[in-house]
């Protein structure tokens, strides 16, 4: 387990979902006890093909949300991000199985935590 969460700080999604089903958790608190160390160790995993999870489907919403709540453009986000404008609308459009990496960046700049583009918002 130790080695997984040494590794694990750019896990995707997908792994992320996975893994807390396997343990009875969700996916939010499997990753709140070590939102501090995202930036620590880095390991890139392949991004899946599979069909969106509802996990994935969530990032994709809320990013959008939040994006547009700051006025900001998909092209404005991806050029500060330093993510081609195809790779931000993907992700908002098609929900991949994106990299921790990636959501640390997004969330950097649009002013959020990581927490804030995962988490289920209240109704």
């Amino acid at each position: 387990m130790k080695n997984i969460e040494d590794a694990a700080a750019n896990t995707t999604l997908d792994t992320i979902a996975q893994l807390a089903k396997s343990l009875g958790l969700t996916e939010i608190d499997l990753l709140l006890p070590s939102m501090e160390n995202v930036i620590a160790q880095r390991v890139s995993l392949a991004l899946s093909k599979t069909e969106p999870t509802e996990f994935r489907r969530r990032f994709a919403h809320n990013l959008r949300q939040v994006r547009e709540a700051a006025g900001l453009p998909q092209r404005v986000l991806a050029r500060v991000a330093d993510l081609p404008l195809s790779r931000v609308w993907r992700i908002e459009v098609n929900a991949p199985n994106v990299t921790l990496d990636t959501i640390t960046q997004l969330a950097k700049h649009l002013g959020c935590t990581e927490i804030d583009l995962l988490r289920p918002k209240d109704p």
